[in-house]
């Protein structure tokens, strides 16, 4: 797949892990085989799950609905290509920041 789409939520405690891992669960049941859930880490005040797609934003579209509303207002999701290095922002829209994994 020629894309990795990150799906970031801060916080690192045994509740956001928990969250992060139903809300992965979700996803996997929904988004795939067209695109493909590839895990999550957690650690340095946030969580992360990594997304493989052909097109991130038809993933991304996909995948909110899904996101609980607590998580969803402080969610940022970014792209990038396969091999590349500089992310794309997604949400939230006309974001000025900088997207990194940590």
């Amino acid at each position: 797949m020629k894309y990795h789409l990150v799906l970031q939520f801060p916080g690192d405690s045994r509740n956001d892990l928990e969250a992060l891992l139903a809300l992965e669960d979700r996803l996997i049941g929904s988004l795939e085989p067209e695109h493909v859930v590839d895990g999550h880490d957690v650690g340095s005040g946030e969580g992360n799950i990594f997304i493989h797609s052909d097109n991130p934003s038809a993933a991304f579209e996909l995948a909110r609905p899904l996101i609980p509303s607590a998580m969803f207002r402080d969610l940022k999701a970014a792209y990038r290509e396969a091999a590349g290095q500089r992310y794309s922002m997604l949400w939230p829209p006309n974001s000025l920041g900088p997207f990194e994994v940590k």
